[in-house]
C-alpha cells in the first residue's frame, strides 16, 4: 500500500472517530436536557444522576476538541520543546484545586532529557485529556504522570493505581493516538498488577 493511501485511511478513520465523539456528545446532551423529567428517584439521585451526565458531556467534549485538529492540514505550528515544558504546562491545569477528582502527581523531568519538535498545545490536551479519561474510568484511583527516554524516543507515562477499572478508556486512546501521528507519535495502553498505564511516545528531537 501506498504512503499516500496509508495517509489517506488514517484521515478517513480519524474523521470517523471525531464524528462518533460528536454524535457521543449530541446523544448526552439530549439525555442532559431530559433528566430532570425522570419520574423515578429520589431527588438527591436525580442530582448525583445529573452530575454524572453533566461530567460525560463534559468529555465528550474534550474528546472532539481532541480530535478536530486530526482532520485537515492545518495544525498548530511545532517548535522544539523540552520535556520539563510539556510536564509543567500539563501539570499547571491539572494541579489546581478541584480540576481532578484524585490525587494526581506529575514527576519532574529526568536529568538530561532530550528535547521534542512537537505542537505543544496538542500534546498538553492529549495528556490532560488521557489524565482525566483515567479519572472517569477509573472511579477511586490515583494517577502519576512522569517521562523519559527509551532509545531514540520519548515517553510520557500516565499510570492509574487502585480504583475501580471499567476498562472503557478505548476510544479516547484512540483518538490520543490519531492527534500525536502527525509528529510520528503513538499512543498505548497496557494493564499492571496496580491498575492502567498509557504511553504516549515520540520521536526526540535531534
Amino acid at each position: 500500500m501506498s504512503a499516500r493511501s496509508t495517509q489517506r485511511r488514517e484521515e478517513r478513520s480519524a474523521e470517523q472517530i471525531v464524528a462518533l465523539a460528536h454524535e457521543v456528545g449530541n446523544v448526552l446532551a439530549a439525555v442532559r436536557m431530559s433528566a430532570h423529567l425522570l419520574p423515578d428517584g429520589s431527588p438527591r439521585e436525580r442530582r448525583d444522576g445529573a452530575d454524572e451526565i453533566e461530567r460525560w458531556v463534559a468529555h465528550a467534549g474534550e474528546l472532539l476538541a481532541l480530535g478536530r485538529p486530526i482532520v485537515g492540514a492545518s495544525r498548530g505550528g511545532r517548535s522544539r520543546v523540552s520535556v520539563a515544558e510539556v510536564l509543567d504546562g500539563v501539570g499547571h491545569v491539572l494541579l489546581q484545586p478541584g480540576e481532578l477528582p484524585g490525587p494526581f502527581e506529575v514527576a519532574s523531568a529526568p536529568r538530561g532529557a532530550p528535547g521534542l519538535r512537537v505542537d505543544l498545545d496538542a500534546l498538553h490536551h492529549v495528556l490532560r485529556v488521557l489524565v482525566r479519561t483515567l479519572f472517569s474510568e477509573q472511579p477511586g484511583c490515583e494517577v502519576s504522570l512522569r517521562a523519559g527516554r527509551r532509545g531514540d524516543r520519548v515517553e510520557f507515562v500516565i499510570a492509574a493505581s487502585g480504583g475501580d477499572a471499567r476498562g472503557r478508556e478505548a476510544l479516547a486512546i484512540q483518538i490520543a493516538d490519531a492527534a500525536v501521528r502527525p509528529d510520528r507519535g503513538r499512543v498505548t495502553q497496557d494493564a499492571t498488577r496496580q491498575g492502567t498505564r498509557v504511553r504516549v511516545s515520540l520521536p526526540a528531537s535531534q
